[in-house]
């Protein structure tokens, strides 16, 4: 029963022209459900300013996240430009003073050159391949079973709540759980 529905009911329940209320029983029921009804509302509406904020603190959180890690970034791009240079003035020897040391190493790095895929299967080689296991294609199945196929999967139903605020522009301001 919606708001509505209950002050009609209250309405209906007294006289309209002496103003006495016919059945102070049910009365006072629909008054008591008016009043829950009313602290609902009052829950409800609380429960979406705090949604309407954590959803305003993650998205600040975001946009911050994103702002540090562009500026990660370009610490590291100044850093590896700093290197090189270093690499550049020190011609591959070794350079120490008293706030650190420059040394040059040189390790084997591994060039996979192509079609070696295929050379190590047929040559018997395809330990040195690393072999993924199937994923399956949900959309695939999905059309099979919207097709009637009779395949080990079945169609799952799930509930959504949507919160639509008062000043949402578009859909995508809106969120679903």
């Amino acid at each position: 029963m919606n708001l509505y529905e209950i002050k009609s009911e209250m309405k209906a329940l007294v006289d309209e022209e002496t103003g006495e209320v016919l059945d102070l029983e049910q009365f006072l029921e629909y008054r008591k459900a008016y009043e829950l009804y009313l602290t609902h509302s009052e829950e409800l509406e609380w429960l979406i300013k705090l949604y309407k904020n954590e959803k305003a603190i993650e998205t600040a959180i975001s946009n911050e996240i994103n702002v540090l890690n562009e500026r990660r970034e370009k610490c590291r791009n100044r850093a590896e430009r700093y290197l090189g240079h270093m690499a550049y003035l020190t011609q591959g020897q070794r350079f120490e003073c008293a706030i650190g040391t420059i040394r040059h190493t040189t390790r084997p790095h591994v060039v996979v050159d192509d079609g070696f895929t295929d050379w190590a299967v047929k040559s018997g080689f395809d330990y040195m391949l690393r072999h993924k296991p199937p994923e399956v294609d949900k959309t695939a199945v999905k059309a099979a079973l919207k097709a009637g196929m009779d395949i080990p999967a079945h169609f799952e139903d799930t509930t959504s709540t949507t919160v639509w605020t008062a000043n949402s522009k578009n859909a995508s301001d809106n969120d679903e759980l």
